[in-house]
């Protein structure tokens, strides 16, 4: 067997070069033989591939979630993240949300959802559930006339969280169309109120879906 070195402590360019040759030997370079390869295997490190995009896999994993972990008998606060089925669920109820005014065949719309940025999750503490979301929301809006576009424009909602209470903050601006003509379609008695009632919707199934 090979005499093994002490460490050498700044090792000369040509010290290095005969580490590597192996003309000498230290505990800090080695390379397994292939006998040793059959033995305990190959220990060379291995990139992991970490996947990062969402998908309908990731969405039936959380809905199937446990609510509390088998080892957790005590119930102590255990969090699981349900992001990928709040964010699926969440765009389905806000592109359903139309606002009718009167009996005026002029309905306005959501027609996209520009951005959703935030995320949700469950904790279950001492046995009781506690249900935690946040997002960012910005929406953009039609209002037509049949299939006439009169206006259109965006809705903004900067913070949805357990806090709102119901009360959801938000601003709307017109792109196309008359601002005076649209405030009547756009604001709280119109489709703000109709989006807002849309996260309440969305608030309550997500409690119903991940109920103990």
């Amino acid at each position: 067997m090979p005499k093994i070195n002490r460490c050498l402590k700044n090792p000369s360019p040509s010290e290095v070069t005969r580490l590597l040759m192996g003309k000498k030997t230290s505990f800090f370079h080695h390379e397994q033989t292939e006998e040793e390869k059959a033995l305990i295997g190959d220990i060379t490190p291995k990139m992991l591939d970490i996947a990062t995009t969402s998908t309908a896999q990731d969405v039936e994993s959380e809905e199937r979630a446990p609510a509390v972990s088998a080892w957790n008998t005590a119930g102590t606060w255990e969090e699981k993240g349900v992001t990928a089925w709040a964010k699926e669920t969440l765009r389905k109820a806000i592109l359903d949300v139309s606002y009718t005014f009167g009996t005026e065949p002029i309905k306005i719309t959501i027609s996209a959802i520009d951005k959703m940025d935030g995320h949700a999750s469950f904790a279950t503490v001492r046995m009781k559930r506690r249900y935690i979301y946040e997002f960012e929301l910005e929406l953009s809006w039609e209002l037509k006339n049949m299939d006439e576009v009169l206006a259109s424009g965006k809705i903004i909602y900067p913070d949805v969280d357990g806090t709102c209470d119901g009360t959801y903050e938000s601003s709307y601006s017109v792109i196309k169309g008359d601002a005076k003509f649209c405030k009547a379609y756009v604001s709280e008695r119109g489709l703000k109120s109709a989006v807002d009632r849309a996260l309440d919707g969305w608030i309550e199934l997500f409690k119903s879906t991940y109920a103990m």
